[in-house]
């Protein structure tokens, strides 16, 4: 289940073998999954859907599992859907292509189903566990932006209280730059 929703994980398995999808749909009950058989396909139903994680095939006619990954990863709406590959291309140079295009993971055909839930179920971990830090570093944006103008706010009442500065003009802009809380 998804960490930040509390609800199935959508999961795209994307391979033009329908005994492959076949037994993922059989492997993997407890997620909400869509199937398609090519990559044109894949590239639509992710725009259309909400995708916790994508399973690519390598070898598919037209548009290849490399082409696709590719594609998704260059388009920033796409880029941080997880894509795990399930291939029978096995050789070091495909794995590490797969790796180098942006996948997470790649698992070789035949799979150990138990091996291939375990890691589908880590990846999908990681995806909520990145999620959640994402949104509380936009909070804590928000949060820093908030105190940032209150500071501003008693800054300004502050210094225009007190008759020690001789009538200076302080840019409060700039004093609250030097002290900002938000400086790394």
């Amino acid at each position: 289940m998804s960490l930040l929703e509390n609800k199935k994980a959508t999961i795209l398995v994307v391979d033009d073998d329908k005994s492959n999808i076949d037994l993922l749909l059989n492997i993997l009950p407890h997620y909400d999954l869509i199937t398609c058989l090519d990559g044109q396909t894949a590239l639509k139903m992710v725009q259309q859907e909400n995708i916790d994680l994508i399973l690519l095939d390598v070898m598919m006619p037209e548009m290849d599992g490399f082409e696709v990954c590719s594609i998704l990863k260059v388009n920033s709406d796409f880029s941080n859907i997880p894509v795990m590959f399930l291939s029978a291309k096995d050789s070091i140079e495909n794995i590490n292509k797969g790796f180098d295009l942006g996948a997470v993971d790649y698992v070789t055909k035949p799979f150990n189903p138990t091996e291939l839930k375990c890691r589908i179920r880590t990846h999908l971990q990681l995806q909520n566990f990145q999620k959640s830090l994402e949104k509380k570093n936009e909070e804590l944006d928000k949060l820093n932006k908030k105190i940032k103008e209150v500071m501003k706010k008693d800054m300004e009442d502050m210094f225009s209280k007190c008759d020690y500065l001789g009538g200076e003009d302080i840019d409060i802009e700039q004093y609250l730059n030097n002290i900002s809380v938000d400086k790394e």
